[in-house]
């Protein structure tokens, strides 16, 4: 098995963008229903130049997606990509939706744009793996710290972060619309501080 950043195959990414709709199925339910056409969106979205992908030969096991100043792992599609596949309306719908979920990473922080792990895969080190990757990553390009949000419940997860060295820095309660479409009532921030920032490299 080995991590890797960048640029996969075509087949591998799709792979990728179902592992990763598997994952966050609940967070894009309410912009795109069907978790087939969640696949496709994703699929036509990805920048792998922004994510990590752990791998086994061929096949894919985990992704563990990031932002930085420069775009993110899921930015990459466009109105008109969505509209080919989901038509205008459900487009539009999807995109406003999904802007009202999106995030921007702060001076010298990396922010995360999701880990998922293979259901098949699970137990194996590869969450510790992709963040490890990520990590090494962000310390070498010298960003200060890596920030990451856990929804509320997903006590796995958290466990993970907290075991390489994430602390909490606050919980925020969701408006009332938010639970009711998203079903998650709350969301902790974690942060993991790196190395003090350097000359950032590109």
């Amino acid at each position: 098995m080995r991590v890797q950043r960048g640029i996969i195959q075509p087949e591998q990414a799709r792979e990728a963008a179902r592992i990763y709709a598997h994952a966050f199925s609940q967070k894009f339910a309410a912009a795109i229903p069907r978790l087939d056409d969640q696949i496709e969106v994703i699929a036509r979205s990805l920048r792998t130049e922004f994510g990590f992908f752990a791998t086994e030969r061929v096949t894919i096991l985990g992704v563990a997606g990031f932002y930085t100043e420069n775009g993110h792992f899921t930015g990459g599609g466009s109105l008109r990509d969505m509209a080919a596949h989901l038509g205008w309306i459900s487009a539009f719908r999807a995109i406003g939706l999904l802007a009202l979920l999106s995030r921007s990473p702060m001076a010298g922080e990396l922010l995360m744009d999701g880990i998922a792990v293979d259901a098949g895969a699970r137990g194996r080190g590869i969450g510790s793996l992709l963040l490890g990757a990520l990590r090494d990553y962000a310390g070498a390009a010298g960003y200060g710290s890596i920030r990451l949000d856990v929804i509320d419940g997903n006590d796995g997860a958290r466990r993970l972060y907290e075991r390489m060295g994430f602390t909490a820095e606050r919980t925020r309660e969701l408006p009332a619309l938010f639970r009711q479409i998203l079903k998650i009532s709350a969301v902790t921030t974690m942060r993991l501080n790196l190395t003090p920032p350097q000359a950032r490299r590109t």
